[in-house]
């Protein structure tokens, strides 16, 4: 990736061209790990100071810092490795109450989403999907634990409902006690 804005790389990729897209994508997913992985460096290497600065720098990243630390190769002494662990956690669990909060405002939109056209004719129409059924089927992935198919079928029995069925649905579901546990404390765990 050079050092043009991203703007003017993306206007001059063609069309269908996938792999410069991926490989661009790549590119960029890299350069954002620079700076975490040489903070793992320092941590990892440098005398006491610098370590404990780079440590903190590593708290700061937050979710840009968790692939990085995943892939540790270094031996890491028990202390090392418990502040590894505990700061991956920490990070994906304050992006995950960002990801839920989110979640759950979009649950409160009830705008369509436009649907794409199929190419050919369709046995059954598509059904209008809002916004809330979206962030409603997302909620469900976070927190139900099915099968692929059997997500798959709850989804098309979902999407199949009418609206005011889909409401009482998404409304029911915001009343469980699994989601009320997941966005009640959401505050205290973003670190905003």
């Amino acid at each position: 990736m050079d050092d043009r804005p991203l703007a003017t790389q993306l206007e001059e990729l063609a069309d269908d061209d996938e792999s410069a897209l991926d490989e661009l994508a790549k590119e960029a997913r890299e350069k954002s790990f620079t700076l975490p992985r040489e903070a793992i460096e320092i941590w990892i290497h440098g005398d006491s100071k610098t370590s404990e600065q780079a440590e903190l720098m590593l708290d700061a990243f937050e979710e840009l810092a968790i692939r990085p630390l995943v892939q540790i190769r270094d031996e890491l002494s028990p202390s090392d490795q418990a502040w590894q662990l505990q700061t991956i956690v920490d990070a994906e669990l304050n992006l995950r109450a960002r990801v839920l909060k989110l979640i759950e405002q979009a649950m409160n939109e009830v705008i369509p989403i436009p649907e794409f056209e199929p190419p050919g004719p369709i046995e059954e129409p598509i059904p209008v999907r809002r916004i809330r059924d979206h962030a409603y089927l997302l909620a469900r992935q976070l927190t139900a634990n099915e099968s692929m198919g059997r997500q798959i079928f709850n989804e098309d029995a979902f999407l199949q409902m009418d609206m005011m069925e889909r409401d009482a649905e998404v409304k029911r579901f915001r009343e469980t006690r699994t989601w009320i546990d997941l966005i009640e404390d959401l505050d205290d765990l973003l670190d905003e």
